[in-house]
């Protein structure tokens, strides 16, 4: 069986992707990849990077910084930090 940070951490993930899809997105999960982005989201309108959190690992200075200077996307696209409270329905938003 899994670890419990693990079954949380692809829960989260979840949750944001149905958000993305909800918002009419194509979305691409890279669970278990150790990337900087962990739900991708694609529509017409641009490119959206997230990295899911949960509040008990919230995102740190080091972290936000390396999420805002990785250049390697197209012009106009989106990078979000989604930070989960426990039971809460949505995610706390930061645009990186």
């Amino acid at each position: 069986m899994p670890n419990p940070h693990y079954r949380k951490g692809y829960r989260l993930e979840k949750k944001t992707a149905r958000i993305l899809e909800a918002a009419g997105m194509y979305t691409v999960e890279s669970r278990g990849s150790h990337g900087l982005f962990d739900v991708v989201g694609i529509s017409r309108n641009g490119l959206v990077l997230v990295q899911v959190k949960s509040a008990g690992h919230p995102a740190g200075p080091a972290e936000r910084q390396e999420l805002a200077e990785f250049a390697n996307c197209p012009p106009g696209t989106v990078k979000l930090i989604h930070t989960w409270r426990d039971r809460a329905r949505e995610p706390e938003v930061r645009e990186v």
